[in-house]
């Protein structure tokens, strides 16, 4: 919507699908009845809006017209919902009956109470989301109540932090009660001292005692954390899956500052608080697709545990007693990184840039399977169960999953000497920095064409003769390869790194259907 730039004007914020959009609230008044009407596709709060308005305007010392005064949001064919639009209309009522100096446009958002207190509506990332797409000649003044505008000046100091784009010509407002809002309307200043100190979040407290790991499950920690791969840890009961979750937490990078970003945007549409670190969403068995996924309705997109989990990792329990409704959900978001959901309403594009990271049990029992025990040397707790139940268990996970995630592994108990967390940490921080230098990007995004040319190598390619011959077996098994060169920063893939590769999928074969 184009604003009018040199007349006074009212406005709110809704949101779109997942983007905010403007509400600009215009006003009528003739003589008649004195009353009040909203028009716009109001939902029933808007209309109750109605009822806090005429009592916040004599409890703030303030006359309510004596005419009809009619409402309209417009664009006036997008329902509009919520109660952030309080403080915009009646500001905008309140220009019939006090003088008002014409300036920047007003964007105003919060709830008013029965005594013209202003209540908090939670939407600070929104409507700086929107002032970061528009631009005016003049500049905005921003009207917060002050739990919005102490957030929305901690965003700002984020942002300015991480040196994202900040809101130009913005003068933000902080209002506790409607009796004050002549300041905005007539003196049209605000404080300049915005963003000079550091922005504050919640802390999330470091896990107290990280169990050091084995030799193997220390490098399948490693080569997991520098590519990136979507990782699925199977094994028996009491091997430790659950204990080495932290350990992803642990070695994931910081996120970029625009998925933060995204992400706070995303947090906000479920009334979280906003977090910019690295996000862990942790997802039980009894999960459900509309729980992943997200809803998307008439009052826009509210975020999933995916769109929640971007630029940081999803741990799913219990992965083999999944809904298989709920896994398969997961093959296009693991994949490409995003998703799209299609409603009534229309589509919204959803980003999910995450790392997946499964565990699950071999067997109902927790025991491991006859045929599995070769891939478990020396192991305990054979699994009694009849052949058949095993097998359909393991047959829970579909083979396109299969083919989604890259390192399929089995977690099995270790003996010997454990692997120090400092030294995880630094072949992490060492294999991001090579991966980054010489492929550009992480070796869980290198595409086909870059994949390909390794596999025109004859030794290489002799390699998969045994193997099952599909391009994403390939790729996939070369890009856990290509993190296993990063590891040990070797100018091009040697063979053995491609062979440990393979011997990765020895359990992949038991798996899925058939």
């Amino acid at each position: 919507m184009e604003l009018p730039k040199n007349s006074f004007s009212v406005h709110s914020c809704f949101r779109d699908g997942a983007q905010p959009a403007w509400i600009e609230v215009e006003v009528h008044a003739r003589v008649q009845i004195p009353g009040l009407q909203i028009l716009g596709l109001p939902a029933p709060e808007i209309r109750e809006s109605k009822e806090r308005i005429l009592a916040a305007f004599p409890a703030s010392g303030f006359e309510f017209p004596r005419k009809k005064v009619t409402i309209n949001l417009a664009p006036s064919s997008v329902p509009k919902w919520g109660t952030s639009h309080d403080l915009s209309i009646a500001i905008r009522i309140l220009t019939l009956v006090e003088s008002v100096r014409p300036g920047p446009p007003v964007l105003a958002s919060g709830e008013l109470g029965l005594d013209g207190g202003i209540k908090s509506t939670g939407s600070p990332a929104l409507l700086m989301e929107l002032l970061l797409s528009h631009s005016h000649p003049g500049g905005y003044r921003l009207v917060l109540a002050e739990d919005d505008h102490r957030e929305f000046l901690n965003l700002l100091r984020w942002r300015r932090l991480k040196d994202l784009p900040l809101p130009e010509n913005v003068t933000v407002f902080r209002i506790s009660h409607f009796s004050k809002i002549r300041q905005v309307l007539s003196e049209g200043e605000g404080p300049s001292h915005l963003i000079e100190s550091g922005p504050t979040f919640p802390r999330v407290p470091a896990h107290p005692s990280l169990l050091p790991p084995g030799p193997r499950l220390a490098r399948i920690l490693t080569l997991s954390s520098i590519g990136r791969h979507h990782t699925l840890l199977l094994g028996p009961k009491g091997v430790g899956k659950s204990e080495s979750l932290p350990w992803f937490k642990e070695l994931a990078g910081d996120p970029a500052p625009d998925d933060s970003w995204t992400r706070i945007l995303h947090q906000e549409s479920r009334s979280e608080v906003p977090d910019p670190g690295i996000p862990v969403r942790r997802v039980h068995s009894q999960v459900r697709p509309q729980h992943l996924l997200g809803s998307f309705g008439p009052k826009g997109y509210r975020a999933g545990e995916l769109a929640l989990a971007h630029g940081g990792l999803l741990f799913a329990d219990e992965f083999m007693e999944w809904s298989r409704d709920s896994k398969e959900v997961l093959r296009e978001p693991i994949e490409t990184r995003s998703f799209r959901l299609t409603r009534v309403q229309g589509t919204v594009e959803v980003p999910c840039d995450l790392q997946l990271i499964a565990t699950g049990n071999l067997c109902p029992c927790g025991g491991i399977p006859a045929e599995l025990i070769r891939l478990v040397p020396g192991a305990r707790g054979t699994c009694r169960c009849p052949r058949e139940v095993a097998k359909n268990y393991l047959a829970r996970l579909s083979g396109p999953i299969l083919d989604r995630i890259d390192l399929p592994v089995l977690i099995r108990e270790e003996a010997g000497e454990k692997t120090t967390g400092q030294r995880m940490r630094e072949e992490v921080h060492r294999g991001r920095t090579f991966a980054l230098k010489c492929f550009g990007t992480l070796p869980s995004r290198l595409g086909p064409a870059d994949l390909e040319i390794e596999f025109e190598r004859p030794e290489l390619a002799l390699l998969f003769k045994t193997s099952p011959s599909s391009l994403r077996f390939r790729h996939k098994t070369l890009r856990v390869a290509k993190s296993i060169q990063a590891l040990e920063q070797t100018p091009r893939l040697e063979a053995h790194q491609l062979m440990e590769a393979l011997s990765m999928r020895d359990l992949e074969s038991h798996l899925g259907p058939g």
